[in-house]
């Protein structure tokens, strides 16, 4: 959550949980229609990496999720 609140401190506003086609969700964020989870956070960065990077490089650890 660190990284979270250091950017909310400096006015960058997180829109969480939001899926599908980019170019959609930046027209509904424009009109102020986004439809997203405020509480959406990622876990996966909370183990051990055992020596690798994950989700860096083409490899993909598996570990965790992305979730609300």
């Amino acid at each position: 959550m660190g990284a979270q609140m250091a950017l909310a401190e400096a006015g960058i506003k997180l829109y969480g949980g939001v899926q599908g086609d980019a170019d959609a969700a930046a027209k509904a964020l424009a009109e102020g229609k986004l439809e997203y989870d405020p509480d959406a956070r990622c876990d996966h960065h909370d183990h051990e990496h055992g020596g690798h990077d994950c989700g860096h490089g083409g490899h993909e650890c598996g570990h965790g999720s992305c979730h609300s």
